[in-house]
């Protein structure tokens, strides 16, 4: 009888420390690219060239704010604050990187697929993935019909997030 109500208590500190670690690296990661890319956009393409590393600092911080939720017991809650940012942020892609459409809606669906499989319980889990799938069918969509804005885009600056992704699934224990 132990083991069987140990066994949610085990899950749920489990999904805590998953999700304490993916708002720490992503927080951490996307601060990095932020840094190192944000003079080298702005070198090229001036302010113009800083729309992307906007989008990947406010996701950055917002992991921050998630970690610190979730530090404080509150795990829905934190990834939540992340996997929300990440999707409305998201929408503003196919204006920043024009003509890249599938390969960012994909990473979007990909990334909260990721994070909300080791840290959600299903039914959330489930809602999230459901979002992402329809944010990135919005993300290719607005890609083909919308007119080029003008942004200054390459890849190099806007799919590095993409590299980074296999790096931050968290390990498990069977």
């Amino acid at each position: 009888m132990t083991n069987q109500s140990s066994k949610p208590r085990q899950q749920e500190e489990r999904r805590k420390q998953n999700a304490l670690a993916i708002t720490l690296i992503t927080g951490v990661l996307f601060a990095v690219v932020s840094v190192i890319l944000g003079p080298i956009a702005y070198k090229e393409s001036g302010i113009g060239g800083l729309w992307g590393v906007m989008i990947t600092s406010m996701v950055s911080l917002s992991a921050f704010i998630g970690a610190i939720s979730i530090s404080r017991g509150r795990v829905t809650r934190g990834i939540g604050v992340l996997i929300i940012t990440i999707l409305i942020m998201s929408l503003a892609l196919p204006v920043v990187a024009h003509g890249q459409g599938v390969a960012l809606g994909t990473m979007v669906l990909i990334f909260v697929a990721g994070i909300s499989s080791f840290t959600l319980p299903t039914k959330w889990a489930t809602r999230a993935i459901i979002g992402a799938f329809v944010i990135a069918i919005i993300i290719t969509l607005t890609d083909l019909f919308l007119p080029d804005f003008g942004l200054p885009t390459r890849p190099s600056y806007t799919n590095p997030i993409a590299i980074m992704r296999p790096e931050m699934k968290p390990k498990t224990t069977g």
